[in-house]
């Protein structure tokens, strides 16, 4: 479960970038 949440965060950040 934790690790879904952190590839989303993943995610995030990089179209955040």
């Amino acid at each position: 479960m934790c690790d879904t949440r952190l590839g989303y965060t993943a995610v995030f950040l990089l179209v955040l970038n």
